[in-house]
């Protein structure tokens, strides 16, 4: 299987991964403040963290700590909660560049977003829009 072809299939299966119903996880009860990395810095997901963070610190009675840990498109924050022990005290707030776009851009990924990490829940849905000047070809692209 060529590089691009098994790229584009880890990428859909990450997607897929992502996106499905998983079974109820058991009862779990923190036993130290929890971490929340952030991976990219000023955008949805960052606020997003910050947002939950509160909530979650009042739920679970641990503190919870929102950490930016961005850079190369995210793999830096990833791989370090794919790293991290797994007793679900570090999370991370993901996003299609670390999860599943940049296995198509990187050689040697730190990490597997398939084995490495695990979906807990689908926080958000955000619109994506294209923008450009007003051209004849812009305006063909319109859907």
């Amino acid at each position: 299987m060529n590089t691009i072809h098994r790229r584009a299939v880890l990428a859909l299966a990450a997607a897929t991964l992502c996106s499905g119903a998983f079974a109820q996880a058991p009862e779990w009860a923190p036993s130290k403040p929890v971490r929340i990395i952030v991976p990219i810095v000023g955008s949805t997901n960052d606020v997003l963290a910050r947002l939950v963070a509160p909530k979650l610190q009042e739920a679970i009675g641990q503190p919870v700590i929102v950490e930016n840990k961005p850079g190369a498109g995210g793999n830096i924050g990833a791989d370090m909660v794919a790293k991290a022990a797994p007793d679900g005290h570090t999370l991370l707030i993901g996003y299609n560049g670390p999860m599943a776009i940049n296995v198509t851009l990187f050689d040697k990924m730190p990490y597997d977003p398939v084995k490495d990490l695990a979906p807990i829940t689908l926080a958000v849905k955000t619109p994506q829009y294209r923008w450009s000047t007003p051209t004849p070809a812009s305006r063909a692209c319109r859907t």
